[in-house]
Protein backbone atom coordinates (compact mmCIF):
# COMPACT_ATOMS: atom_id res chain seq x y z
CA UNK A 1 0.00 0.00 0.00
CA UNK A 2 2.68 2.28 0.66
CA UNK A 3 4.52 1.43 -2.15
CA UNK A 4 1.17 2.37 -4.46
CA UNK A 5 0.92 5.43 -2.37
CA UNK A 6 4.46 6.39 -3.10
CA UNK A 7 3.95 6.01 -6.88
CA UNK A 8 0.94 7.99 -7.21
CA UNK A 9 2.86 10.94 -5.64
CA UNK A 10 5.68 10.50 -7.18
CA UNK A 11 3.94 10.15 -10.66
CA UNK A 12 2.31 13.62 -10.12
CA UNK A 13 5.22 15.26 -9.48
CA UNK A 14 6.49 14.93 -13.32
CA UNK A 15 6.85 18.46 -15.30
CA UNK A 16 7.93 16.43 -18.26
CA UNK A 17 4.93 16.43 -20.57
CA UNK A 18 3.96 13.12 -22.61
CA UNK A 19 6.36 12.68 -25.98
CA UNK A 20 4.59 10.08 -28.18
CA UNK A 21 6.78 8.26 -29.69
CA UNK A 22 6.35 5.87 -33.12
CA UNK A 23 8.55 3.36 -34.26
CA UNK A 24 9.46 3.82 -38.28
CA UNK A 25 6.78 2.05 -40.76
CA UNK A 26 9.05 -0.15 -42.88
CA UNK A 27 7.65 0.33 -46.64
CA UNK A 28 7.75 -2.30 -48.79
CA UNK A 29 7.80 -2.65 -52.28
CA UNK A 30 4.54 -4.29 -54.10
CA UNK A 31 5.86 -7.09 -55.71
CA UNK A 32 7.54 -8.19 -52.70
CA UNK A 33 4.48 -7.91 -50.21
CA UNK A 34 2.79 -9.73 -53.03
CA UNK A 35 5.30 -12.43 -53.13
CA UNK A 36 5.29 -12.79 -49.43
CA UNK A 37 1.34 -13.29 -49.33
CA UNK A 38 1.75 -16.01 -51.58
CA UNK A 39 4.11 -17.86 -49.67
CA UNK A 40 2.30 -16.92 -46.40
CA UNK A 41 -1.16 -18.36 -48.44
CA UNK A 42 0.50 -21.82 -49.07
CA UNK A 43 0.92 -22.30 -45.44
CA UNK A 44 -0.98 -23.92 -42.74
CA UNK A 45 -3.38 -21.64 -40.76
CA UNK A 46 -2.39 -23.10 -37.57
CA UNK A 47 0.94 -22.85 -38.53
CA UNK A 48 3.34 -20.12 -36.54
CA UNK A 49 4.73 -18.32 -38.73
CA UNK A 50 1.18 -17.15 -39.87
CA UNK A 51 0.34 -17.02 -36.03
CA UNK A 52 3.25 -14.06 -36.17
CA UNK A 53 2.86 -12.79 -39.21
CA UNK A 54 -0.81 -11.85 -37.89
CA UNK A 55 0.65 -10.45 -35.08
CA UNK A 56 3.14 -8.40 -37.00
CA UNK A 57 -0.08 -6.83 -39.03
CA UNK A 58 -1.69 -6.21 -36.21
CA UNK A 59 1.35 -4.36 -35.00
CA UNK A 60 1.63 -2.20 -38.51
CA UNK A 61 -1.74 -1.46 -38.09
CA UNK A 62 -1.19 0.45 -34.68
CA UNK A 63 2.27 1.93 -36.05
CA UNK A 64 0.13 3.62 -39.04
CA UNK A 65 -2.30 4.96 -36.25
CA UNK A 66 0.50 5.99 -33.87
CA UNK A 67 1.97 8.39 -36.62
CA UNK A 68 -1.92 9.15 -38.26
CA UNK A 69 -1.13 7.34 -41.89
Amino acid sequence: MRLAMTLLVLAGCTATPYTRVCPPLIQYPANFEHAAAEQLAKMPPNSPVVVMMGDYAALRAADRTCVGQ
